[in-house]
């Protein structure tokens, strides 16, 4: 693949993906589309020569803190809630807790959430670090009569339903 030229000032990027991690599988557990998504946009901005890191919960004890993926792409993990695998719809308990851990880790010059769950917990440490922050929801709720992860319901629960 072509080097793209490069963009200055080099920047420092946060991907937030709360509830599952860019480096999975795509079409194992939660992990689809947005995955891809995250992955490819970091690694464009790479090779543009930015920093990326993307930052998601730690869903095992094995996990390490941080990840080499490519050259200019971080892979880290908080640990927010269990160190176990969770239902998308039970993650939401643990946002503010990686809200705080996340907070500890900046500041980074542009914050970019991917899903609701991502976005409520990266914008206030995106407000107290005076940086933009950049939202896509990738998703809000399941098309009728699409197939779900067991126990998930179709659309928003708990604290992005209020």
């Amino acid at each position: 693949m072509a080097k793209l030229p490069s963009v200055s000032p080099m920047l420092r990027i946060a991907f937030v993906s709360l509830h599952t991690s860019p480096a999975d599988m795509p079409g194992s557990g939660d992990a689809g589309g947005m995955n891809v998504v995250e992955r490819s946009q970091a690694a464009a901005l790479a090779r543009l020569g930015h920093q990326v890191e993307l930052i998601t919960r730690r869903s095992s004890p094995d996990l390490p803190d941080v990840l080499e993926l490519e050259s200019g792409v971080t892979l880290r993990h908080l640990t927010a809630g269990p160190t176990t695998k969770l239902a998308k719809s039970a993650i939401d308990q643990h946002i503010g807790e990686f809200s705080a851990g996340l907070r500890g880790l900046g500041p980074y010059d542009v914050v970019h959430s991917h899903h609701w769950m991502s976005g409520v917990a990266a914008l206030p440490a995106a407000r107290a670090w005076g940086v933009p922050h950049v939202q896509s929801f990738h998703s809000v709720a399941a098309l009728p009569g699409s197939p779900l992860a067991e126990g998930e319901p179709p659309g928003i629960s708990g604290a992005g339903a209020r």
